[in-house]
């Protein structure tokens, strides 16, 4: 179990709740509260293990078992009780962020996961690699507490299961064959269909390049540059082009005006350009804002960097 601490700082304001000392003389017991950081990030008090506070609770029994959970952001009709108490003991649970098949952020592995046990919420730090992705807390309530009955959580939107189209046995016979060239020069993501890929040089600041196959578009990226291809069509003969462009090193990127022009050279083939807004900066010289991977994009570009071959 990993076990840093995380506590509030000293000064921090606890409006809402009492310190220690919670009905010692009564009979009491206690239950499991879990707590979702993001619900309550935004709209929760801070509190601390021996705190007193109130929690508005459901009670939900899926899949994953029988819990209560303090609600910030009711999903239904059905309200909440509010039940008080005192915090006994608190343990943070964090989830290994992992990439996207043929995207550029983010999400949680359920299957990859730390817990450590911490003394405040919100908690002070994370492991590196991890997101916190809930609470669970001791709650300590009297005996006789009005607690909420057990009800099914609200049905979960159905997942989008579209077929597989057509012809894309191809995009895995050329991820085999990419796998088998280039070796550990490049990481290979993908998804069991293949419809969604990207490949992720090893080498440090080669060019990735990622793919989203829809219904009738393949949707290839070199780094932030898109190309839009009909599918079928000749898109594999393109995206071969695309790749083999990013694979030696034939990437290139400049902004004119207000234009991103992006340029892929492909060693044996024509160039092939992308095109995309970018920012304008104002007439008169004042000051703008830029973030995020826009910024990246143009810090890039400004430092005249090449992208190396993988």
């Amino acid at each position: 179990m990993w076990t840093l601490p995380g506590r509030l700082g000293a000064d921090e304001v606890r409006p809402r709740h009492t310190p220690s000392g919670y009905r010692d003389h009564m009979e009491d017991t206690t239950i499991e509260v879990w707590i979702s950081p993001s619900d309550y990030g935004c709209c929760g008090v801070p509190f601390a293990v021996g705190d007193e506070i109130g929690f508005t609770l459901v009670r939900y029994v899926d899949e994953d078992g029988d819990r209560y959970w303090d609600v910030r952001h009711p999903i239904d009709d059905a309200p909440g009780v509010d039940v008080r108490g005192r915090v006994e003991a608190i343990v943070a649970g964090y989830e290994r962020m992992v990439p996207v098949a043929g995207a550029h952020y983010l999400t949680n592995d359920p299957n990859d996961t730390l817990e450590r046990i911490v003394d405040a919420v919100p908690t002070v730090g994370e492991p590196g690699g991890y997101a916190e992705t809930s609470y669970r807390v001791t709650f300590r309530v009297p005996i006789d507490a009005e607690l909420p009955a057990p009800r099914r959580p609200f049905p979960a939107p159905e997942t989008d299961v579209r077929p597989r189209p057509a012809h894309t046995a191809v995009l895995t016979q050329l991820v085999d064959e990419i796998e088998e060239r280039f070796g550990d020069a490049v990481e290979i993501l993908r998804t069991p269909d293949d419809r969604a890929v990207t490949l992720a040089p090893t080498r440090e600041d080669a060019a990735a390049v990622r793919w989203n196959l829809y219904d009738d578009d393949l949707v290839v990226e070199i780094e932030r540059a898109g190309w839009r291809l009909p599918w079928p069509g000749d898109a594999l003969s393109v995206l071969l082009q695309l790749i083999d462009a990013a694979a030696s090193g034939g990437f290139s990127e400049t902004v004119d005006d207000d234009t991103f022009v992006s340029i892929a050279h492909p060693p044996n083939g024509i160039p092939l350009t992308a095109t995309a807004a970018a920012p304008v900066f104002p007439a008169n010289g004042g000051p703008i804002v830029i973030a995020g991977s826009v910024a990246e994009r143009l810090t890039r570009i400004g430092s005249g960097r090449p992208f190396p071959p993988w």
